[in-house]
């Protein structure tokens, strides 16, 4: 890479979220691995993307890097809605109760019954993932994009999360049912207390009448019933976020430079791209490459 020797979570790029794996309560464990990490002489620089805006780590790296000669440019990436409970519960009742997700719910239950499993076994998940993976690819086939899942390997990785999480009670499936078959789906996640919104997907048959939404309902629901701090709707600012949370963090871009030369360039190169975003005329210039304006 022009950057040089680049190191990088082994998630980047796949993940919402990214972050050091160690025990929130020993702070010591986290700074020692930081230290060792910026010692090892093979690299140009440390590229952590994804790191949630509130997690220590930011703190840790900055501080450690420069204990050591390193520089640190430090940016915000991706906003990052999500609907707090504890603490909020009115709130979150009140969100859960809006006349856009009644109207979903009353839709389907006057041509029906409506019904909801969660599951968090690798035998239950494991049994509904080909007909996840086939709504899915359905489902964006519709908005004439590619679902993931037509790639076996990220098929393959699904099941291989299943089976190495599934009994963990970390994951959590949910179906939405309607006159006994399955008309959404979800894969997200039970951790640390709170639910993680991570892959949707909806039968494109029953889009008019929005089974998504019946979903959405359906998880604010289960964490508040659950007694969960939170539904974390992760990385990105769709409308329908924006919609269902009542609060916004963000994900933290973090790049340490060994040398003086590559982080100056760093700063340049970020001072250019501010630049022209400010001033378009300036794009087009560079990206002309001349100063006469010649057609």
């Amino acid at each position: 890479r022009a950057e040089g020797r680049v190191i990088s979570f082994l998630g980047d790029g796949r993940a919402d979220y990214c972050d050091l794996l160690v025990p929130r309560e020993d702070r010591g464990v986290q700074s020692a691995a930081l230290h060792t990490l910026i010692a090892e002489t093979r690299w140009d620089v440390i590229e952590l993307n994804g790191v949630p805006s509130h997690s220590g780590t930011i703190q840790d790296v900055v501080e450690t890097s420069r204990g050591v000669g390193c520089r640190s440019i430090v940016e915000r990436q991706y906003l990052c809605p999500t609907l707090l409970i504890a603490g909020h519960e009115e709130d979150a009742r009140r969100i859960s109760n809006k006349p856009a997700l009644r109207r979903t719910i009353n839709r389907f239950k006057r041509d029906g019954c409506l019904t909801y499993r969660h599951l968090n076994t690798t035998a239950e998940i494991q049994s509904h993932l080909e007909d996840f993976f086939a709504q899915h690819v359905s489902r964006w086939a519709h908005a004439n994009c590619r679902s993931l899942f037509l790639a076996e390997s990220n098929r393959c990785f699904y099941r291989h999360l299943t089976a190495n999480l599934g009994n963990t009670g970390w994951l959590l499936f949910s179906i939405v049912q309607f006159n006994g078959q399955p008309i959404a789906f979800h894969y997200g996640f039970d951790y640390d207390d709170a639910i993680l919104w991570y892959k949707p997907s909806f039968s494109v048959a029953y889009a008019p009448r929005s089974p998504g939404l019946a979903m959405v309902r359906e998880l604010i629901g289960y964490a508040i019933q659950n007694g969960r701090r939170e539904l974390d709707f992760t990385v990105g600012d769709e409308a329908f976020k924006r919609r269902f949370t009542n609060h916004c963090r963000t994900t933290t871009h973090v790049r340490i430079y060994r040398d003086a030369f590559r982080y100056s360039l760093a700063l340049v190169s970020r001072w250019m791209a501010r630049a022209t975003r400010r001033f378009p005329s300036l794009h087009r210039l560079t990206r002309r490459g001349d100063s006469g304006g010649r057609r």
